[in-house]
């Protein structure tokens, strides 16, 4: 699904919170060049920076994510219009 780059921090921050454990949700440039996800895990988050920068930023709390996705979409998402917006099941790593 398309979303508009205004409304990024708002559909990831109220998207973490409807998702369970073990899922995560996906941004993407419309040329899917660039992406940026958000792994919920049982007691924290995971931040995934794939594009400009490849980061992974580890161990983070629901409130914490909020400053640090508005600091990725300047670099990442700089010029873009719209996002491509998905959430998916991550399977467990045994």
């Amino acid at each position: 699904m398309m979303v508009s780059n205004l409304d990024f921090i708002n559909i990831a921050m109220t998207s973490l919170k409807r998702m369970t454990p073990n899922q995560k949700v996906v941004f993407k440039t419309f040329k899917k060049d660039r992406k940026v996800e958000v792994l919920k895990l049982e007691n924290s988050y995971t931040v995934i920076e794939d594009g400009f920068k490849n980061n992974i930023i580890e161990n983070l709390e629901y409130k914490e994510i909020k400053k640090i996705l508005k600091e990725i979409q300047k670099i990442e998402f700089p010029r873009s219009n719209k996002l491509w917006y998905s959430i998916s099941t991550v399977l467990p790593e045994k």
